[in-house]
């Protein structure tokens, strides 16, 4: 006797090879996925560069003041005396171009503190002269940064300025 075949079960397909729908991290706001990959428009690398430039002009404005802060030890001076200086300033440097200038503010700081009003406004002078050295110098650098980066035509350019201020002389 002779049994009739039995089909065969089908061999088991092969599922199809996985492709992740799963884009990459996405790299910055600015890009949008195209269904196959992250691009990024013209007018956002656009935007991304302007948004960049801005950003660094903005560290380098706070950076820039952080230094001279720290430099000239404002921290440690209470903002109505910061207030004072201009006109300390300007009364030193008239007392050294004529040593017969009324300088009456440093003449009331003097007799406040006990002090002879000729040291207090030699040493107003070189402070006033040092401060105006040291803001010229910054602000010089500052200006430099924006220059760069007024320049910079990609984000490589942006980020290859490095903000780093330095006191006069050194």
């Amino acid at each position: 006797t002779h049994r009739p075949r039995r089909p065969r079960p089908a061999p088991p397909r092969s599922a199809p090879p996985l492709v992740s729908t799963t884009p990459a991290p996405r790299p910055s706001s600015y890009h949008t996925f195209n269904g196959t990959q992250w691009a990024i428009s013209p007018e956002a690398a656009k935007q991304q560069l302007a948004d960049a430039k801005s950003a660094k002009l903005v560290n380098a404005a706070r950076a820039a003041q952080t230094f001279i802060a720290r430099a000239a030890g404002l921290d440690t001076v209470p903002d109505f005396e910061l207030a004072t200086w201009a006109q300390q300033a300007a009364e030193a440097e008239a007392w050294a171009a004529d040593n017969t200038a009324a300088t009456p503010m440093l003449a009331q700081i003097a007799a406040a503190r006990g002090a002879d009003i000729n040291d207090l406004r030699q040493k107003s002078l070189k402070k006033a002269r040092a401060y105006s050295a040291l803001v010229a110098h910054v602000a010089g650098q500052r200006q430099a940064y924006v220059d760069a980066l007024n320049a910079a035509t990609d984000l490589a350019a942006v980020d290859a300025i490095a903000i780093n201020y330095t006191a006069p002389g050194a």
